[in-house]
């Protein structure tokens, strides 16, 4: 019975964790009935799936239900930030397009889940893991109480309201999760490697050649002695359109005015911190104390164990009694008063080294007694005054440590290896001394004396932040920048009068989430993209976190082909390397033509005889040129001492010969083989199938007009 009664007194949670595990998989009323105008009916809809438009109500409500389920996995203290915020909202937007078009695609093929098939993934032989999941009686067992299922399943009338309703949302659920899976077992089953594409890879892969090669880099002509046409540009462009082929997109300049704090602001600050000092040193309950306004230590620590705890004020708070309280001290911009709440002498100890390792070269000892000559020089110049910084940062072959001067921090004795530790242990502040471990030659210099000393410890914070009266200071100063133009030409004037730096962003797309440097950038981003917004438009004053921005619209990028001048350099690029090719190949041709061997055509061409060894059809590189797949593949197939006709290669023109190939023993089948790239087939098919029937579906984001 123990199933059903958790059904019945946990109904509401567990249709809680099931919705949350739905949320985007049930999109139901996702797609509006009528036509949805907003934004001064310029558009409709959030988003449009094959002419289809998505309500935006029902995709705010999934996003609510999302936040909520991301806000339960975080620390009561931490708040989603906006980072987290975009990333949920991605996720509800991509698990409703591949929803819904999967469920088309489902229903294209016949897929579904019977009642019966539902009632054999719940009581069957074997459960799905879904339903043991959320049906388990005993989770520390995983005790599944079949009889007791079948019986609920059986009585659905006359359970509660609830329970009903969590007993649909779970056969939704398990139904999706079902047709999912057998969606994924077609794709798998459809895929096939027959037995001459596991030849091909076993060649590939085992097939080793020594060649000899003569390459003419493209880089031997000149780029001035290369005419280009607009015919030229416009001819390669019309046979590689699909290449520029590229997202909506804008670019804007734009001037920051930074809101920082002032003396005043640190004043009110300090002010603050300190009425609130009293409270903490008078407090009986000091991690309660600081729960909303600072963060107490989790029991007693050892120093350097607590983070929160800046380094500054680490050596006073451990040498001060229960009860000291110290501060305030400003510790990057938040000021702090630091409690000593209890201390208590601990059995164990820790200590503060710093060393230098010097590894052996190889494992004989001899290398290992050159190691520790080279130590015993270092020990002997820091016996001498030499600095242990240095000497670490120069001569230590422990990465980590060096970089540090040496410094290793506080350590308990067990986080060392045993040598290290008894060496540690022995010596007292200051010493030095020299041991060697399985790791090296170590010279070691105990920083400070060991201590047992462990405190509880409370923290009073106060971040110093700008004030209303400093932000309105800033904003006006911002607001009296964009007063000031009047047309689209008066931006660079005010830039160069007021002494402002321009920065730029360029290629934001609608739903973009970030530009470096600035904080939650969404509200300019929809100002790019708002219909009303023109190109050359210079924008109010935005509030993003401690800036305040002013933009200008520079330039608008639109979906589709790109035109040949804006991608006008690139594509001149391209159609100039394969003129090179062009004039190469004519040239490289008539020299083999008069000539039979690779040194004849190497001299004619003043070039040189390249030797290649042990080249496989699976890397695409040659000795001096490290991307030639095609002349890879061309050579694969040749016989033995045939010199090859010219090769059109990427970088160069190649004319080559190969000298040996491996002799390897070809199987009869290619079981292996074949079923290694099925397997790789099948783990990347079922995800790859979604992504084509994805950008078969027409869809159109709208998101950045609501978010």
């Amino acid at each position: 019975m123990a199933t059903i009664e958790n059904i019945r007194k946990h109904s509401g949670w567990v249709i809680g964790i099931i919705a949350l595990a739905m949320f985007g998989f049930l999109v139901s009323d996702v797609f509006t009935s009528g036509r949805f105008d907003f934004l001064r009916g310029q558009t409709r809809g959030i988003g449009l799936i094959s002419g289809e438009e998505i309500d935006p109500r029902t995709f705010s409500e999934k996003l609510k239900i999302a936040t909520e389920n991301q806000r339960q996995q975080l620390p009561p203290e931490q708040s989603i930030s906006a980072e987290m915020e975009g990333q949920l909202n991605d996720q509800v937007w991509n698990n409703i397009v591949d929803q819904y078009v999967m469920d088309k695609e489902y229903a294209s093929l016949g897929l579904e889940v019977t009642g019966q098939e539902i009632k054999d993934l719940v009581v069957g032989p074997q459960p799905h893991p879904i339903a043991v999941q959320f049906l388990v009686s005993d989770r520390s067992t995983g005790k599944y109480e079949k009889d007791q299922i079948f019986k609920f399943m059986s009585n659905l009338d006359k359970v509660t309201p609830e329970q009903r309703q969590f007993w649909a949302q779970f056969e939704d659920y398990l139904s999706h999760e079902r047709t999912r899976e057998k969606y994924n077992a077609m794709v798998k089953s459809a895929l096939y490697v027959n037995d001459l594409e596991a030849k091909d890879a076993f060649l590939a892969n085992n097939r080793l050649e020594s060649i000899q090669y003569v390459a003419v880099p493209l880089s031997t002509i000149q780029d001035k002695d290369v005419k280009i046409s607009d015919a030229d540009l416009k001819e390669y462009m019309d046979r590689h359109k699909e290449m520029y082929r590229r997202e909506e997109a804008r670019s804007v300049d734009y001037v920051t005015f930074d809101i920082n704090v002032s003396k005043a602001d640190s004043m009110m600050a300090m002010k603050q911190i300190e009425e609130q000092k009293e409270g903490l040193r008078t407090s009986t309950n000091d991690s309660l104390f600081v729960t909303r306004k600072g963060s107490a230590s989790n029991g007693f620590v050892f120093r350097s164990q607590f983070k929160d705890l800046p380094e500054s004020m680490e050596e006073e708070v451990f040498a001060s009694d229960s009860g000291t309280v110290i501060g305030p001290r400003l510790d990057k911009g938040v000021y702090k008063v630091v409690k000593v709440s209890a201390v208590k002498m601990d059995t164990n100890y820790i200590y503060k080294a710093s060393h230098i390792l010097i590894r052996p070269e190889g494992n004989t000892k001899e290398d290992t007694l050159k190691a520790e000559a080279t130590a015993r020089e270092v020990y002997e110049k820091l016996k001498k005054g030499g600095d242990f910084s240095e000497q670490a940062m120069e001569k230590s072959q422990d990465p980590g440590s060096a970089a540090k001067g040496g410094d290793l921090g506080w350590f308990t004795a067990d986080k060392m290896i045993p040598k290290f530790a008894a060496a540690v242990k022995k010596a007292k502040n200051g010493d030095l001394v020299m041991v060697t471990t399985e790791f090296g030659v170590h010279i070691i210099k105990v920083t400070a004396p060991k201590s047992n000393k462990k405190l509880k410890i409370a923290i009073l914070e106060r971040p110093v932040d700008a004030s209303t009266e400093t932000e309105r200071k800033v904003f006006s100063e911002a607001n009296k920048f964009r007063t000031a133009i009047q047309n689209t030409n008066d931006f660079e004037t005010q830039l160069q009068k007021m002494g402002l730096n321009k920065r730029a962003a360029n290629n934001i797309k609608p739903n973009d989430r970030n530009i470096p440097g600035l904080e939650a950038p969404r509200e300019l981003i929809r100002w790019m993209y708002d219909a009303s917004t023109k190109l050359g438009d210079v924008s109010a004053p935005f509030s993003l976190g401690s800036r305040i921005v002013v933009a200008k619209l520079v330039k608008t990028q639109e979906s589709g082909i790109a035109p040949l001048a804006d991608v006008r350099e690139q594509v001149m690029t391209i159609v100039r390397m394969d003129k090179k090719r062009d004039q190469l190949m004519q040239r490289v041709k008539e020299v083999a033509d008069k000539n039979t061997t690779l040194e004849s055509i190497a001299a004619a061409l003043k070039s040189q005889v390249t030797p290649g060894e042990n080249l496989s059809f699976s890397n695409p590189a040659l000795p001096t040129l490290p991307n030639e797949p095609f002349a890879i593949g061309y050579l694969a197939g040749m016989p033995v001492n045939k010199v090859s006709k010219p090769i059109r290669g990427e970088n160069a023109v190649i004319v080559a010969k190969v000298v040996s190939a491996s002799n390897i023993n070809i199987p009869k089948s290619f079981v292996m083989e074949r079923k290694s790239m099925e397997r790789m087939d099948a783990e990347r098919g079922p995800n790859e199938a979604v992504g084509v029937l994805r950008e078969a579906s027409d869809i159109k984001d709208f998101r950045y007009k609501y978010y």
